[in-house]
């Protein structure tokens, strides 16, 4: 008999790190082709946690995934399904996020990685992100940003970096951002900017 569930929320506790138990946990979800909705929730006595993405991969209906206090660290190459339109995953220690992490989602509308410790945004980090609308990077470490790092992002209308550690920018770091709204800048170290700093946001 197959076991059926139909719940969106996952806590995860200290006595779900045997591998053996959470891919048991992970293959029931394989079967939820329907949902589209899925929030992790760990507990802080779990050390470690991997982004379950063969899961995610065979949910081909899932649109919204959130992940809250992972102690995740690295997010691999890869991670997450084609289908999705919001990521959010917050106070989750992510350090570095792999080449080609978040390559290729066309459906994604919200990236939100606050209250983590990534200390650089490199230009092969958002590619192929043609609906991206939000992206949201606030208190974390980040104090390089690379040239080119949001060129492929021409239809974000918010960018949050508030509460990092940024000196300084690039001054073409906005040059492809004509759509931009609303850009949080504030609660960083930076001095002063260059007057044709925000000139491509039509300031």
């Amino acid at each position: 008999m197959e076991m059926g569930i139909k719940v969106n929320t996952v806590l995860i506790a200290d006595n779900m790190t045997d591998l053996q138990l959470v891919n048991r946990i992970w293959n029931l979800f394989n079967k939820q082709t329907n949902l589209t909705k899925l929030t992790l929730l760990l507990r802080p006595e779990v050390p470690t946690f991997s982004i379950p993405t063969k899961t995610l991969n065979s949910m081909r209906k899932l649109e919204h995934f959130t992940i809250f206090f992972g102690h995740i660290h690295e997010l691999p190459s890869f991670a997450f399904s084609a289908h999705l339109k919001e990521i959010i995953i917050t106070g989750s220690g992510i350090t570095r996020i792999a080449k080609h992490c978040f390559h290729n989602l066309p459906n994604l509308e919200l990236l939100q990685l606050n209250e983590n410790a990534i200390c650089e945004l490199r230009q092969d980090m958002f590619v192929r992100l043609p609906s991206l609308k939000k992206l949201i990077l606030c208190n974390n470490n980040i104090s390089c940003i690379q040239d080119g790092t949001f060129s492929y992002l021409t239809n974000l209308t918010e960018l949050h970096l508030d509460s990092n550690s940024l000196v300084s920018l690039p001054n073409v770091i906005f040059e492809e951002l004509g759509h931009l709204k609303a850009l949080m800048l504030d609660k960083n170290k930076f001095e002063c900017f260059d007057d044709y700093f925000f000139k491509p946001l039509g300031c």
